[in-house]
């Protein structure tokens, strides 16, 4: 079975460089997914620690329409990651550019990636990158300050 899928990449099919980039799109929405659910998680823990008698506001039905909301929010917010890129038959590869040598198919980008990572790269790094960590940061030190207050 491995032999199958290195002959695949040596030989780079196209079905391999779609994997590639799919794969690499599909890891980042499970990042962006689960940077949000953990920011989810941490609102709910801050809530539970700090109004222990007011916490019932996160039953079972809320918090799975929450958790469909931060899977849908990171399905949006990554889309133009898998839209924007394409396999194309190597038109250099008689050229004899030494890195694109041997490749009968390449990964290029679309004019969603031109678009929409020219337009909204900044609103996109602020939302998948920048956003996240301080706000994770901020609700953990209140945890972390409303346990240590109660101890």
């Amino acid at each position: 079975m491995l032999g199958f899928f290195t002959e695949n990449w040596i030989s780079k099919s196209k079905t391999t460089m779609y994997t590639s980039f799919i794969s690499t799109s599909a890891t980042l929405f499970g990042r962006t997914g689960s940077t949000y659910m953990a920011i989810l998680i941490s609102v709910e823990r801050l809530v539970v620690i700090k109004y222990p008698f007011k916490s019932g506001w996160f039953t079972s039905s809320k918090t799975s329409a929450l958790t469909l909301v931060v899977l849908l929010f990171s399905f949006f917010l990554n889309l133009p990651r898998f839209l924007s890129y394409n396999v194309d038959l190597n038109q250099y590869e008689n050229m004899r550019i030494p890195g694109l040598a041997g490749f009968k198919y390449l990964i290029k980008s679309t004019s969603v990636y031109t678009n929409f990572y020219v337009h909204f790269r900044a609103i996109h790094v602020l939302l998948d990158f920048w956003i996240p960590l301080p706000i994770l940061l901020v609700l953990n030190l209140l945890s972390y300050k409303q346990v240590s207050f109660l101890n």
